[in-house]
């Protein structure tokens, strides 16, 4: 277990990090499931899952049922419409608990891409190149 803070900076230990998630990344498999609940969590925790993904309005059940499983707090589209509602809930689940934010948010201009961190489908706005003063839109990825 790792020693680690959450958002609202309270100390707690986790199995994993964003560190070692991209650490592992090829090279290192990672099962996640979705559990809503304190007790879909606490099953999970017992069948050696690693990651727990779970609706944003959920976060604090869920951190109930297992405190030391990497969470990722998804969004759904519909629910937060605006970039300043996606934000607002992306900061509340932080600070219930979650390691992650995820799910898809809505944004004019966006891209879907896969998170790095966590492999959520998530919207993206446009963002820099990593030559020049271009702009370049994030591509999907269609995983199997």
């Amino acid at each position: 277990m790792r020693r680690t803070y959450t958002w609202s900076a309270r100390p707690v230990r986790r199995n994993l990090t964003v560190a070692d998630l991209r650490a592992g990344k090829g090279k290192r498999r990672f099962t996640q499931v979705t559990a809503n609940t304190a007790e879909e969590t606490d099953a999970a925790a017992e069948a050696g899952i690693n990651l727990v993904i779970c609706n944003s309005r959920n976060v604090e059940d869920v951190r109930a049922g297992n405190d030391e499983l990497f969470l990722t707090a998804a969004m759904g589209l519909p629910d937060y419409p605006t970039p300043d509602d996606v934000l607002r809930e992306a900061f509340r689940a932080l600070s219930l608990g979650a390691d992650a934010p995820g799910g898809r948010c809505a944004r004019r201009g966006g891209a879907s891409r896969t998170s790095p961190a966590t492999s959520t489908t998530t919207w993206c706005p446009l963002r820099p190149a990593s030559r020049g003063r271009r702009w370049i839109r994030s591509q999907p990825r269609w995983e199997a």
